[in-house]
């Protein structure tokens, strides 16, 4: 059908142009599915049609999907299914309770323990991987809009909670609801700092029990000789960012935030600090610029002079988801770089075939640290695409026999 197929050239798409990145984990489908059943309307059968047209390119990768506060569970069609991880929605922000928003959180967090606790049960026998999506946010209401940064107290709380029948926690989300204090540009103001500086500490510990270190920022290298036509254009010509190395060796960008020029001689020394948002380590840097034509002089001058005003510089922003009669086999999901040191390796033995009734478990599963693009970084590029896709394939279905991906 044009949904399907029109999903399928956006993933398509995305896998030519970041598929040979190391870093490419796998797939968020951005749709959330309430349906999970593979017959008739069932969202599962949308999914399976899509994956199982592409599976081939990268079998390997991983599907990650995040069903919806109430859905409607087939755990067959659960174990048949073409998604690998299905990270449920906890519906807190909205306050939601089965049929409508509250818009108070609370009374969605006095369920969750039994509404995952059915996700639990009913996800044993599928062979797949449970997550959880928890919400960082809030709204007041009437109307599903506004939304901003939960207090951590809250956040804290649905952690706690939800670690009873997880795996793996995964935000929703982290951008506009979390900045670090050292960000540039801050989407959710005070109330996303808070957040963040109540959640980091929660952070850190959870990295040392898994014995992952964070890595910190060694070495920056400052820019060669800049030239400006006019010294009000040095702003213009600095660069953004710079070259630096991580103590492991990875080679990374640093966003730089560069100081007034100051004027020595016929050029212009600029003084700066790079630093990578919650990567250890800032450092200092500088840059000489140099205008073009400017006749060199012997003594510098304490500043610039008159009639050649300085401009500020421009400054960077932070960059930085068998059949019912048969037993589920779950497929063995990609490893990662080994585990840290001092790192407890939880794997079972390679050697023998992972339980029918038990997933295999991801790297992120075994605490190991691994550096690789948020999943679904890529799908976020088609995601109005797919999302039109989505309800495009709804309002066109006519019988099962007319549909893509009958023959898959």
């Amino acid at each position: 059908e044009p949904a399907v197929d029109l999903a399928v050239e956006v993933m398509t798409d995305i896998w030519e142009r970041y598929g040979h990145y190391a870093s490419f984990y796998g797939w968020y489908m951005s749709h959330e599915p309430s349906y999970l059943f593979d017959s008739a309307n069932g969202d599962l059968y949308f999914f399976n049609a899509i994956i199982r047209r592409l599976r081939h390119l990268w079998p390997d990768k991983v599907v990650l999907i995040a069903p919806t506060g109430t859905p409607t569970i087939d755990p067959a069609a659960i174990a048949r299914s073409e998604p690998d991880i299905y990270a449920y929605q906890d519906a807190v922000g909205p306050g939601y309770i089965p049929g409508r928003y509250t818009y108070d959180p609370e009374n969605r967090i006095a369920m969750l323990d039994d509404v995952f606790g059915q996700y639990q049960q009913k996800m044993a026998s599928t062979g797949k991987h449970l997550w959880s999506d928890f919400e960082t946010w809030q709204m007041d209401g009437p109307n599903y809009d506004n939304a901003y940064p939960a207090a951590w107290s809250r956040v804290s709380r649905q952690l706690e909670i939800l670690q009873k029948y997880v795996s793996i926690q995964s935000m929703y989300a982290y951008p506009g609801y979390l900045d670090s204090p050292e960000s540039t540009l801050r989407h959710g103001g005070d109330a996303a700092v808070d957040l963040y500086e109540g959640y980091a500490p929660f952070a850190r510990a959870f990295l040392s029990d898994k014995g992952i270190v964070s890595p910190s920022l060694t070495s920056v290298r400052s820019p060669s000789k800049v030239t400006a036509p006019s010294a009000a254009t040095i702003g213009q010509h600095l660069p953004g960012q710079l070259s630096g190395t991580l103590d492991d060796g990875t080679p990374v960008l640093v966003p730089v935030r560069w100081e007034e020029p100051v004027r020595s001689g016929s050029a212009y020394i600029v003084q700066g600090t790079a630093a990578l948002p919650g990567v250890e380590g800032v450092h200092a840097c500088s840059a000489t610029v140099v205008i073009e034509g400017a006749t060199p002089t012997a003594s510098p001058s304490d500043g610039p002079t008159q009639g050649e005003p300085t401009t500020p510089p421009a400054t960077p922003t932070d960059g930085g988801e068998p059949t019912p009669a048969e037993e589920p086999t779950p497929t063995a999901l990609p490893t990662a770089s080994p585990t840290p040191d001092g790192a407890t390796d939880t794997s079972p033995d390679p050697s023998e075939p992972p339980s029918a009734t038990e997933a295999a478990p991801t790297p992120l599963e075994r605490g190991e640290a691994i550096w690789y693009l948020p999943i679904g970084l890529a799908a976020l590029a088609g995601l109005a695409l797919l999302g039109i896709a989505f309800i495009r394939y709804r309002r066109g279905q006519s019988s099962p026999a007319d549909r893509i991906g009958k023959d898959g």
